[in-house]
């Protein structure tokens, strides 16, 4: 039976099914109804890290090959034609909800009811317990988040920022160390192409410098 889900953008950004083959993807396109415009995010099952936009086009599925670049989350369709490059999945689906995809004349509009995509390829996502604390500089709260096995300790805000980001740029010393502590990854990209290890290496030079001139 159809999905009567509508699109939004919270929508689009539910429509990842994790490492499934191109014949499930098929059943799961033509179970939500096979609409033209119908899509998924997948993971792909022959070329490791990278992902797989299936979707229904005159009444097909097609399955289109999405590139990760190495540097951050950046990516592009691998289609003949050149493709843009997009700073972050989230991001790709939203151009290709208003334009049509590679050479086709589809516009994807009815994503399948799935997983959100996951933090590390999203541009943008939304306000945590551990941002706001972050933020705040509460030692306490982010203690106990960490201690917990926080599971999402490198989701990203609404600015694409995450905790470590927000740490670094906010001179808080001891957060900074927990979340590195716990694994905390340092080469997450902003929006502005900004990593907390940017952030790290930029205060490292400043206190020298400030150090310097004592």
């Amino acid at each position: 039976m159809a999905s009567t889900t509508s699109r939004s953008e919270l929508d689009e950004e539910r429509c990842f099914f994790g490492k499934i083959t191109s014949e499930e993807a098929k059943d799961i396109l033509l179970r939500e109804g096979g609409e033209e415009g119908t899509f998924l995010i997948r993971e792909s099952c022959s070329s490791k890290g990278n992902y797989v936009l299936s979707f229904i086009t005159e009444g097909h599925p097609i399955h289109i090959l999405i590139q990760k670049y190495r540097e951050g989350a950046f990516f592009s369709l691998v289609v003949p034609d050149e493709a843009p490059v997009f700073h972050g999945l989230d991001n790709l689906v939203s151009h290709f909800c208003q334009n049509p995809v590679g050479g086709s004349s589809t516009v994807l509009c009815h994503p399948c009811p799935g997983d959100q995509l996951p933090a590390e390829v999203r541009l943008h996502g939304s306000s945590s317990l551990l941002h706001r604390s972050t933020s705040q500089g509460n030692i306490n709260i982010v203690s106990e988040l960490l201690k917990s096995g926080y599971k999402k300790i490198d989701d990203k805000n609404n600015n694409g920022q995450t905790a470590l980001h927000i740490a670094s740029m906010k001179g808080h010393e001891e957060i900074t160390r927990m979340l590195l502590q716990s694994m905390a990854f340092v080469e997450v990209r902003d929006e502005e192409g900004v990593t907390p290890l940017h952030v790290l290496l930029l205060c490292t030079k400043l206190l020298r410098t400030a150090a310097l001139n004592v």
